[in-house]
């Protein structure tokens, strides 16, 4: 199934040993990164209760006599500073953070307010390797959007919605772009008049009012629901048009939880009381809860709302694949290539695609070489191979 070429394909024994150091380790850690879902950063954000109440004012005025003293240079001051924006952009705590850069949560307060004793130079250089790590993997994960057909479907939806003040519901039973296509028309058709939203896990009332004021750019610091209901309803209006990803997180069973009825009953009241459009997206789940599921009489009320119901294919098109490959500078692919990528696709979704296509855009790039389909596939063995590793451990 696999294309080789013998020219470029083989991996290099930097490659291949994922343990092993060398030219191309970037790319190693990349895809061991993708591996672990790890790509923009390894901890989960913390609650906003928890955050760093330090400023970049406070590090500068902690180190001001040192600087004068010629102990500590402005450039590691303004390392630590950096560290700090990251934290507070990643919502991190100082443990967070600490683990950000793999130091002792005592030695980083030390070392951001001063009073660290010894020499900076350890913080200072796990920092540099942290900063390093967190601009390539931006670089690996910038996008290079592409107009599919699926994009050009969602335009046409979202159209409708919007001028007709529709609710209507997309849906399809794997990942080809939806979510995507969703955020790109939000970018390309805003000026304030497009919100998307994505449904929090579970679709607990209180975290979807929270995201969608968020969204809208409503403060939402006081998380009182009655308030954030009446302010998300006086800003939407029939100009704007809503767009709620992840729909089916509401009627997701998990156990006590249930269907989220106060949920989806405020998007009802959006609906009729706002009068905007709004494009529901989900997977097959939520239509067949309205249609034939255990709370169909409940889900009614939202099912009789909906002027479409518009399924999207459930793999993408060929042609769709050969755009965006393009758009990361592939020739067209062979067959064997396509039925490669069609397998990725329909066992991981587009996403894993699309991070095969960078790996093997980065690694041509490392290489200095012409790229061809067969990085790709070294990207594609190389990720084989650790998770083989992984599942003999």
């Amino acid at each position: 199934m696999l294309f080789r070429d013998p020219k470029d394909d083989e991996l290099p024994a930097e490659i291949a040993s994922p343990d092993a150091a060398g030219t191309d380790d970037i790319f190693t850690a990349t895809i061991a990164a993708i591996s672990s879902e790890k790509l923009a950063t390894a901890i989960p954000k913390q609650s906003e209760a928890s955050h760093i109440k330090m400023t970049e004012t406070d590090i500068e005025a902690a180190y001001a006599a040192k600087i004068e003293a010629g102990d500590v240079s402005e450039e590691n001051v303004s390392k630590l500073c950096w560290l700090l924006r990251q934290g507070k952009e990643l919502r991190k705590n100082l443990a967070g953070l600490a683990e950000l850069i793999h130091c002792d949560p005592g030695t980083l307060h030390k070392a951001l307010s001063g009073n660290y004793k010894a020499r900076l130079d350890g913080v200072i250089d796990r920092i540099d390797d942290y900063r390093l790590l967190s601009e390539q993997r931006l670089a690996f994960t910038k996008a290079t959007f592409v107009e599919t057909s699926i994009y050009q479907t969602m335009t046409e939806i979202c159209d409708a919605a919007r001028l007709y003040q529709a609710l209507i519901l997309v849906k399809n039973v794997s990942q080809i772009g939806k979510t995507t296509a969703a955020k790109k028309y939000r970018d390309t058709h805003n000026h304030g008049k497009t919100i998307y939203v994505r449904m929090p896990d579970s679709g607990g009332l209180g975290e979807f009012l929270y995201a969608l004021a968020k969204e809208i750019g409503i403060n939402a610091e006081s998380r009182n629901c009655l308030a954030l209901k009446q302010k998300i309803k006086k800003a939407l209006n029939p100009q704007k048009l809503l767009i709620i990803d992840e729909i089916d997180e509401c009627v997701v069973q998990t156990g006590k939880a249930g269907i989220r009825y106060g949920t989806l009953s405020f998007i009802r009241t959006i609906y009729d009381e706002c009068e905007c459009g709004i494009v529901l997206i989900s997977t097959t789940i939520f239509d067949g809860e309205m249609e034939r599921g255990r709370a169909q009489a409940i889900l009614e009320r939202t099912r009789r709302r909906k002027m479409a119901t518009i399924e999207l294919p459930a793999t993408l098109p060929q042609a769709d694949m050969d755009a965006i490959a393009t758009g990361y500078g592939y020739p067209i692919a062979d067959e064997r290539i396509a039925r490669l990528r069609g397998d990725i696709i329909a066992a991981n979704g587009l996403r894993a695609y699309v991070n095969f296509l960078k790996a093997g855009a980065m690694l041509a790039d490392k290489r200095k070489a012409r790229l061809k389909w067969g990085h790709f596939v070294s990207a594609h063995d190389l990720l084989a191979k650790l998770s083989k590793h992984e599942e003999e451990k």
